[in-house]
């Protein structure tokens, strides 16, 4: 029980700090680019009259002011790569730099 309050507690703080970032940034305020890790779950279908499914992961490291514009990046750049794709699913791991 007590994980789960530390593990909420930090979440909260996390999602936080990313809204005061994208914020700052959405003001033009000058914010530092980050290197975030992430990582897009991609679902693919063989063809239309198919029901035959790829599903893969894709790892980016992404360049970015805030993680909202993050995410964002990471799913146009899966879209780029995969075209036929159609489920995405984007997960944030880390900030690297």
């Amino acid at each position: 029980m007590k994980e789960s309050k530390v593990l909420a507690r930090t979440l909260f703080k996390f999602l936080i700090l990313a809204l005061m970032t994208t914020v700052r940034a959405e003001e033009g305020e000058r914010t530092m680019v980050h290197t975030y890790e992430v990582f897009v779950d991609i679902k693919e279908f063989g063809s239309l009259m198919s029901n035959t499914t790829r599903i893969m992961s894709e790892r980016y490291e992404i360049n970015a002011r805030s993680l909202l514009r993050a995410d964002d990046s990471a799913l146009e750049r899966a879209k780029n790569d995969h075209p036929q794709a159609t489920e995405f699913d984007v997960r944030i791991t880390r900030l690297l730099h």
